[in-house]
């Protein structure tokens, strides 16, 4: 197998790896794709602190899209990344980019038809609803 192949090999065993565990031992609190999600939604853990504080909702809401939308940039910088040391990606997206309601989108339409895997690591969740929304190949 040549190298650069293999990397890529590796990076998606690592990436994807844990989908396969997490139904037998779900991701710590804060940190699985149903957390994400809820993020995405606005309806996070700093939403969650906010209701039982009877703080401004609106406010720590708006804290949860913000981490949701950097984590999910986060993981396509990572793909970047990838791309450029490897020479492959695990997903690809479009040349123009993507916006981040559109990876938003991807995660929720994802979350929607797989909630069975919505207790994986949350970085399994979004490359796995990356890879759904744009395929390589």
């Amino acid at each position: 197998m040549p190298r650069r192949l293999f990397h890529v090999f590796i990076l998606a065993l690592v990436t994807l790896g844990g989908a396969a565990a997490a139904q037998d031992a779900p991701a710590p609190e804060g940190q699985r794709a149903s957390d994400l999600v809820r993020a995405c939604q606005s309806e996070g853990r700093h939403f969650k602190y906010a209701v039982e504080r009877q703080w401004d909702t609106v406010l720590f809401g708006q804290i949860d899209y913000v981490e949701c939308t950097a984590y999910l940039a986060g993981i396509a910088d990572m793909n970047a990344v990838a791309t450029g040391v490897f020479g492959a990606s695990v997903f690809c997206l479009p040349r123009a980019g993507v916006s981040a309601e559109q990876q938003i989108e991807a995660l929720l339409a994802w979350a929607e038809r797989h909630p069975k895997l919505l207790n994986e690591n949350r970085r399994s969740g979004a490359v796995s609803a990356f890879v759904e929304a744009w395929p390589c190949g």
